[in-house]
């Protein structure tokens, strides 16, 4: 299975689906996106790295437009999959050789410094593939204030988990600040992966393993843990999130829920309903609720709006 199969059989795609005045914002926050690589198309609006390096006596940032590893532009494509009308803001982190965020990197508050900036240009999700294990008190204590600001703000915050099952039995930063969603990863048949503890909510995520196909630029190197686990289905529940949010605006229930959908207790009623009959009631699947034929609706037809309505306020009610 190749990253792409496995991106495309995970997340449906609703590209007919119209524009909204209000369009939905999500910062992704982790590694860089290759916009040169990837075609993202006019969806990405702002980027900012906190990513300094330094060569000699020169220090300078690197650009958030490149990816160390390629992890957060699959992050971003998965997002816009699901809700193509999207509106990325990418963020780049302070990183280790590995290219991972590094519990140094939160010490120099990049990783604080991306989420204050998310919130200050009103992003509406932030969505983290990522976490590390531990903080001392006064940078756990600085993290979650910026993280309780963005709440405020109404911005909603989604995390992956450790995806150490057992051998990590506390839950990792960010998922430990309340509020933040905390992802796992689901299994085909709906039931939570053997290394996602402490989920929330599962998303289509897996351990399966997947490969990029060879003559492909950037992942000419396939790293197969890529696109396994919580980190991906994060970014499919952030995707499905921005859908809900989009889908709200499109059908002109923006003044009565829209903004209020914006926290964290609404979004989990949303999502509890989703999962409602499946197993441990935590499994969502985006295509349960938009299947395949929701990309075919004539928009202009009442009839076909008028189900809409109906399956978004089924959702949000």
């Amino acid at each position: 299975m190749t990253i792409y199969t496995h991106v495309e059989d995970s997340c449906p795609s609703y590209k007919k689906i119209p524009r909204v005045g209000r369009e939905v914002k999500v910062a992704v926050i982790d590694d860089g996106v290759d916009k040169v690589l990837e075609d993202f198309g006019n969806s990405i609006i702002a980027g900012v790295s906190f990513y300094s390096h330094q060569i000699g006596d020169f220090t300078g940032v690197k650009p958030w437009y490149f990816s160390s590893n390629g992890h957060s532009t699959l992050m971003a494509k998965t997002i816009r999959r699901l809700c193509p009308n999207v509106k990325l803001c990418i963020a780049r982190l302070e990183q280790s050789i590995n290219g991972e965020p590094t519990v140094e990197s939160a010490i120099k508050a990049s990783i604080r410094e991306a989420i204050s900036w998310a919130t200050t240009i009103e992003v509406d999700i932030i969505s983290m593939s990522w976490t590390f294990s531990e903080l001392h008190n006064s940078e756990a204590r600085k993290l979650s204030e910026v993280i309780d600001e963005a709440h405020r703000s109404r911005v909603i915050t989604l995390s992956a988990l450790s995806d150490q099952g057992f051998n990590r039995p506390e839950i990792a930063f960010p998922g430990k600040v309340p509020g933040v969603f905390r992802i796992g990863a689901a299994r085909p048949n709906g039931k939570a992966d053997e290394f996602s503890v402490g989920y929330d909510f599962i998303f289509p995520g897996g351990s399966s393993k997947v490969e990029a196909p060879k003559g492909t630029g950037r992942y000419d190197d396939p790293n197969p843990e890529m696109v396994m686990g919580s980190s991906f289905a994060t970014a499919v529940a952030s995707g499905l999130a921005a859908l809900i949010l989009h889908c709200v605006e499109l059908c002109d229930l923006g003044d009565e829920y829209g903004y209020g959908l914006r926290q964290y207790q609404n979004m989990k009623d949303i999502f509890r309903v989703m999962a409602s009959g499946s197993p441990q009631s935590s499994y969502i699947q985006a295509k349960k609720w938009f299947p395949a034929s929701f990309e075919n609706k004539d928009w202009m037809e009442d009839e076909d709006q008028d189900e809409f309505r109906r399956r978004i306020t089924a959702i949000i009610a």
